[in-house]
């Protein structure tokens, strides 16, 4: 208890956004010097966890395993259970994140538990449903460890048989702090629209680039209208490009600079076009 007015203070370090990340793990280590000659072992373990969520979120992932992998290994020895299972969540986050979802702790609590959402589902069991979404959100903190291409094999059949009266099952009996999270992996509630050709040349033109040789000009385009989640594989648009001997002639007059990826440019346009009109 003594200590606990380091995390309080790695916390404000965290939050205050004037405050470099690094005082806060600063901070951290500080406590976990006077922890190591005290032997407040329990407060270690909490300073490892606190300092693997905040890398976690700056997106430092060898320091987050490093950091909760030994904040794992001292509420194993304590027998803090629920410190360990908040750990574990954290390393499977980072398994997850690194397209390695296998290592993850709970790896085969996730795929059993996502199974059973499947087979409730079908069967419209919403109690059996929320409680097995229930535990499977809790298994990562922003992604579980089973991967986007596995929900959809395991989800896949059942959602076919009737997608909307899924989504609206999904959406009434997940819980509150998983829904995002399943209805995103399933991509569900994420719609795209179908972009008129001339309006997206119009935006890219208004893009003010127009030098250069000519680029591959695009035969369909679809852009998402609802709003990101900033995954890293995450879709946000979709096109089709058509070899330039067969675009119509209106299309051949606009041209790009090589230093620039004409697929992500004119898929800006794409975004452009389908929030503006």
């Amino acid at each position: 208890a003594a200590m606990s007015p380091i995390l309080v203070m790695a916390h404000l370090c965290q939050e205050d956004r004037n405050t470099h990340v690094s005082q806060a793990l600063k901070v951290i280590d500080d406590g976990l010097s006077l922890c190591s000659k005290l032997g407040c072992r329990h407060t270690e373990a909490e300073l490892y966890l606190k300092a693997s969520e905040i890398s976690l979120k700056e997106g430092l992932l060898d320091d987050t395993l490093e950091k909760a992998q030994r904040a794992v290994i001292i509420f194993r020895d304590l027998e803090d259970w629920r410190g360990e299972e908040t750990a574990n969540a954290v390393l499977g986050e980072v398994y997850t994140r690194r397209r390695q979802p296998e290592l993850a702790p709970h790896r085969r609590e996730a795929l059993e538990l996502a199974h059973t959402m499947a087979r409730a589902l079908d069967l419209r069991d919403s109690p059996g449903f929320y409680e097995a979404a229930e535990r499977f959100g809790a298994l990562g903190v922003s992604l579980p460890p089973v991967s986007k291409k596995e929900q959809m094999e395991i989800f896949g059949p059942v959602l076919k048989k009737d997608p909307d009266g899924a989504a609206a099952f999904i959406q009434t009996n997940v819980p509150q702090e998983s829904s995002s999270l399943l209805l995103q992996s399933l991509n569900m509630g994420v719609t795209f629209a179908d972009v008129d050709k001339k309006a997206f040349y119009q935006h890219y033109r208004a893009g003010g680039i127009a030098y250069g040789p000519r680029f591959r000009c695009v035969d369909y385009v679809t852009g998402r209208q609802t709003s990101a989640q900033r995954h890293e594989d995450e879709a946000l648009a979709y096109a089709v490009y058509t070899l330039q001997e067969g675009s119509d002639e209106w299309e051949r007059g606009y041209r790009n600079h090589p230093a620039i990826l004409d697929a992500a440019f004119q898929s800006t346009s794409v975004l452009s076009t389908v929030f503006t009109g």
